[in-house]
């Protein structure tokens, strides 16, 4: 893939508050259909850096709206979205824009975590990673959402904790936030499980 860009709707917001629209645009190839995935760094000027998916896998969908965690780079909290876009023979490119995302108001911090319980298992997920990848965020009160996600992975009726997409994005879920020190019962419960 080849010729595009990536877009974004406002370079400048609130973690975990601001609603941003990324937009992957322009890309051509002869191997279609082409399909993208959205990602953010939020240190990138560390070499350990990993990207963390908003995007569970693949689709045809060329644009994200997400709430992001908050920046760590410089002075103007710098985060890094990229966006990917795959051929059908598998090629792939990559584009990405970097965004001020501001320190979270605890408002927000409250506001995202009760709504994860009414989110789909991949949203549930993607938006518990991005409360334990913000600063401001007690440890404490990442365990309860984890086991919401749990409980959305395995006992309802949407089975999808099986396909690896949704194992790898739990899994970076569940480290980070072991990375805030928030080990407990439901996480290592939930580790199991998988």
């Amino acid at each position: 893939p080849s010729g595009g860009v990536m877009t974004a709707s406002n370079l400048s917001g609130n973690a975990l508050e601001t609603e941003f629209l990324f937009s992957m645009t322009g890309w051509g190839s002869e191997d279609r259909p082409l399909r993208y995935q959205f990602s953010y760094i939020q240190d990138f000027e560390s070499q350990f850096a990993e990207p963390v998916e908003l995007t569970i896998a693949f689709s045809d969908r060329n644009f994200i709206k997400t709430k992001l965690p908050q920046g760590l780079v410089g002075s103007q909290n710098l985060l890094r979205l990229v966006g990917t876009v795959k051929s059908a023979v598998g090629a792939v490119a990559t584009a990405y824009v970097d965004v001020s995302v501001n320190p979270p108001s605890q408002a927000a911090i409250d506001s995202l975590a009760a709504e994860v319980p009414n989110l789909d298992p991949e949203t549930a997920i993607v938006y518990t990673t991005l409360l334990a990848e913000t600063p401001a965020v007690l440890p404490e009160t990442l365990p309860p959402l984890a086991q919401v996600v749990e409980n959305k992975m395995f006992v309802t009726d949407r089975a999808i904790a099986r396909t690896p997409e949704m194992v790898s994005a739990t899994a970076n879920m569940l480290t980070v936030i072991a990375q805030t020190g928030a080990i407990v019962d439901s996480v290592v419960s939930f580790l199991e499980r998988m």
